[in-house]
């Protein structure tokens, strides 16, 4: 018997071959096959491409040769794949019968280096019963050989558990559907321990081709069984643990495809579980999707980690922000392979912060503007009347009486009366205009439009203003009037912000000196 490498390097050589060539096993191991033992024992290239493939995980042939001591051996080879290597096992003149080392069979078959090899071979019948076994056999099941060549049914020895399985890809192989089957399965020994194996199993045929046994190789993997097991409890174990994180974990294949996605994810995109193979895209905001790609694209071919956000659609038609912080990942080529990393539902946050962004520069009681964002859009207006843009005209509001009615009916009164303000003001002004509220009872609007009909706009406007603002208030079930007086600036080149907003003030000093309820040009 012998093991090869699919390059043809001799692995490993049992004690038969070795006698037979008169060659120590450490002169053959690491040198070619064709060259230490013989040319034309190993299956030709087809059917080893067939094996290595497997669409043939054995081959049977016969083999006439001159071995590499000049002597001539003529046989049968069975050859199979295990792992990495072919097994070769040499039958002089025939099928063989009994596995011991020079024994002769009925048939006058020597069978060479057998009970040296490193993998429990038995030979069964039809019936199960052992023709052969070998002293690996032996050991792994814990049986001496009388006993396994004693009549036992060998099927007696797989685990109850396991049996159906076996038996099923038996039958499938006593009746031609299957050439040969490699199955993972229990032994159960003697001494109550329980066994691992790896068996494949193929025919042997007689002349007429009908089955007359079957070969079985086994090998022990309890070891590997083990830490397989170990290795999946651990994994539960860990599995566990990241879907108890209130953070989402998921990772991707290089197609965008869901891998591995924990409860977490799931929940925050609302559905009950993410399966293999969905793609996030799916749910990503159609919005945010372009620019979000080209962000993911340029960190994952410049090979680094990155975190974004982005908006997914929820099945429930809500929408939740996300930051993702990922790793890309890459093979020993530079190939990308896919992304790693973890979801964290930010709705919340990015709401505070547009609170916050908001109150920066919102008046808290009216919602219009405050100071801070009158001066800066003031300045991006002047900014873009230096550039040739429209030049802005600031509206000064001041109110007439508001004073008396806040004294009088407390600032309760006085904050429902500068409200209600505030609601005129946004009736009268048009979309480009801004309004802000920068005092207790000042409003100033910033304009940069004309009226439909070619007049001034600043002029219609303060006019709309001051006959809206002059209509009574219905506060707390009674009426309360108030007016309002305006100044009007036109912004000239070279002109601050802060000097138009000033010029407009001054001009409303000169509307209440005219009587109130009017407007006057700075």
């Amino acid at each position: 018997m012998a093991i090869v490498s699919f390059d043809g390097t001799v692995r490993h050589a049992g004690t038969g071959l070795c006698e037979l060539l008169g060659t120590p096993e450490t002169d053959l191991v690491g040198q070619p096959f064709d060259e230490v033992v013989a040319g034309g024992i190993m299956p030709d290239p087809d059917v080893m491409d067939d094996m290595i493939k497997g669409r043939h995980r054995t081959a049977r042939y016969r083999a006439d040769v001159e071995l590499a001591n000049g002597r001539p051996w003529v046989g049968d080879v069975a050859a199979s794949i295990i792992d990495d290597e072919v097994h070769l096992h040499l039958f002089r003149g025939g099928r063989p019968q009994r596995i011991s080392e020079h024994q002769t069979a009925p048939d006058g078959s020597v069978l060479l280096a057998i009970d040296q090899m490193r993998i429990g071979i038995a030979i069964v019948g039809l019936d199960g019963k052992a023709h052969a076994v070998n002293d690996a056999m032996c050991e792994l099941s814990g049986y001496s050989e009388e006993e396994l060549m004693s009549g036992m049914d060998l099927r007696d020895l797989t685990h109850p558990d396991d049996l159906d399985d076996d038996l099923q890809l038996a039958i499938r192989l006593s009746t031609g559907e299957l050439n040969s089957y490699t199955t993972e399965k229990r032994l159960r020994r003697p001494d109550g321990e329980t066994v691992w194996i790896r068996q494949e199993v193929t025919v042997d045929r007689d002349n007429q081709g009908h089955i007359a046994q079957f070969i079985a190789q086994i090998v022990d993997i309890t070891d590997r069984k083990r830490i397989e097991f170990e290795l999946a409890a651990s994994r539960a174990g860990y599995v566990q643990l990241i879907d108890r994180m209130p953070v989402g974990i998921l990772s991707s294949d290089a197609k965008g495809e869901i891998v591995t996605a924990n409860v977490a994810a799931a929940t925050i995109a609302g559905l009950d579980e993410i399966p293999v193979g969905f793609r996030v895209d799916r749910i990503i905001h159609p919005d945010d999707l372009p620019d979000l790609a080209r962000e993911i694209n340029e960190h994952v071919e410049a090979g680094l980690d990155f975190h974004v956000e982005f908006r997914i659609m929820r099945p429930d038609g809500t929408c939740r922000w996300i930051r993702n912080d990922a790793h890309p990942s890459h093979d020993e080529d530079g190939a990308f392979t896919g992304l790693t990393g973890t979801w964290l539902d930010v709705t919340s946050i990015r709401a505070a912060e547009t609170l916050l962004r908001h109150q920066a520069v919102e008046d808290q009681l009216t919602g219009l503007g405050n100071r801070r964002f009158l001066f800066d859009s003031l300045e991006q207006a002047v900014k873009a009347g230096e550039a040739g843009g429209p030049s802005p005209t600031v509206l000064f509001v001041d109110l007439d009486g508001f004073k008396a009615i806040n004294d009088s009916g407390g600032h309760g009164v006085g904050d429902m009366v500068l409200i209600e303000v505030a609601v005129r003001i946004r009736d009268c002004i048009s979309s480009t205009d801004l309004a802000a509220r920068i005092g207790g009872d000042e409003f100033v609007i910033c304009c940069t439009g004309e009226s439909d009909d070619g007049t001034p706009w600043p002029e219609r406007l303060a006019d709309a203003l001051i006959r809206s603002i002059a209509e009574p208030f219905v506060v707390d079930g009674r009426k309360v009037s108030i007016g309002a007086s305006i100044g009007i600036a036109d912004w000239h080149p070279g002109q601050a912000a802060d000097d138009l907003v000033r010029d407009a003030d001054q001009a409303v000093y000169q509307a209440k000196r005219d009587g109130r309820g009017c407007w006057r040009h700075a």
